[in-house]
């Protein structure tokens, strides 16, 4: 029962939040409408561009270390040229005694500290490879140190001196020695650039899919935009719009939907209480319209019929008044006419009267 409980509790709350937010949406204006709407875009396509500039940094990393082993290459081949440079030039010099030959044993002795500084900087990221580098150094320096060096030193000092013994001494065995470690470490820094450098072309395709995809997603995200800015603004603007074109055509019946959010759905009430209002309106103006044509033709029935009434009576006064103005009839037939004209003139008097009342009736002067 409390498990229950708990879940009907869990399912309130839940749908006591949807609820919430489904009234605060209702309520909102259509500005919190368009800026929650532009909010949700604008964080999408940060999403979007976040992850592009990831994947465009991981592309950069990748193409850095793929440089980067290529420079080691080439730096390690310099080097091993300036050993090579350094065999030849003492051999040269042991077989022909001349200073001459010293010239690339010189060259390489100035350029190697700074050659094997360059590999030692290069090799840093990667401790293997440095400590191959640290181990190629050691042994180039005593090799130097140890044989060239003195050698060079002792020949010049004994020119006579015949060196025919240099490929069996101990000088060639350490060159050799120290190619090997040469060949080891660049196959080693060859197969790590071919590494880095298929890293690096995988991590430039899934660059190409992230941008495509981030492309298309920005690209559906500003369409979602637009399309709620037209079904939110637009439809229901062309709507009003096209339903006051009816109302100035005559058509006094239509009405909108007052579902639109925010200022929208006022608009929309609002014209439909106008459009209620100007239908009571012209209603009324026909119905007043129908009311004073029937009481035109009323007057003019009114008029008729006092015009006939009034003629009646009157023909009698005048009639009579000519008779006595005209003959001179008897007292008896006299006293007749003049009874008659009194009856007709009260005739008129009552007519009149009926139309002064009627006057005041309209005027509302009289109940």
């Amino acid at each position: 029962m409390s498990q229950a409980g708990s879940h009907a509790q869990v399912g309130a709350s839940s749908g006591g939040s949807n609820g919430q937010w489904g009234r605060w949406w209702a309520r909102s204006g259509l500005v919190a409408r368009i800026a929650l709407s532009a909010i949700l875009v604008a964080v999408g396509l940060a999403i979007v561009f976040a992850v592009l500039f990831l994947a465009i940094v991981g592309l950069r990393e990748r193409s850095f270390e793929a440089r980067n082993s290529q420079e080691v290459i080439a730096a390690a081949s310099q080097l091993q040229t300036l050993v090579v440079d350094l065999e030849s030039g003492l051999r040269g010099f042991m077989i022909t005694g001349s200073e001459r030959q010293l010239e690339p044993w010189r060259s390489a002795r100035e350029q190697y500290p700074d050659s094997i500084a360059r590999l030692l900087r290069l090799t840093r990221d990667n401790p293997r490879q440095h400590a191959r580098a640290m181990a190629v150094k050691r042994a180039v320096e005593k090799y130097f140190q140890r044989y060239s060096l003195p050698l060079v030193r002792f020949l010049q000092r004994n020119p006579t001196f015949e060196g025919g013994v240099v490929e069996e001494g101990r000088g060639p065995k350490q060159v050799a020695a120290i190619r090997k470690q040469f060949s080891d470490f660049l196959a080693t820094e060859r197969a790590l650039s071919d590494a880095r450098n298929d890293a690096a072309r995988r991590t430039a395709r899934n660059a190409l899919v992230v941008g495509g995809i981030g492309l298309g997603t920005a690209l559906l995200l500003i369409l979602v935009g637009a399309a709620y800015v037209n079904r939110a603004v637009a439809r229901p603007v062309r709507l009003t719009a096209d339903a006051a074109a009816r109302i100035a055509g005559g058509d006094l019946a239509g009405r909108l939907d007052t579902r639109g959010p925010g200022e929208v759905g006022e608009l929309e009430r609002t014209f439909n209480t106008m459009a209620a209002s100007l239908e009571r309106t012209v209603a009324d103006l026909e119905e007043r319209n129908r009311t004073l044509v029937e009481s035109e033709r009323a007057k003019s029935e009114l008029v008729s019929n006092v015009s006939h009434e009034l003629r009646t009576p009157l023909a009698s006064v005048l009639g009579f008044s000519s008779l006595m103005l005209d003959r001179d009839p008897p007292p008896e037939q006299r006293r007749h006419y003049l009874e008659v004209i009194r009856t007709e003139a009260r005739r008129l008097a009552s007519l009149l009267n009926d139309l002064l009342d009627l006057q005041r009736v309209e005027q509302e002067t009289l109940e």
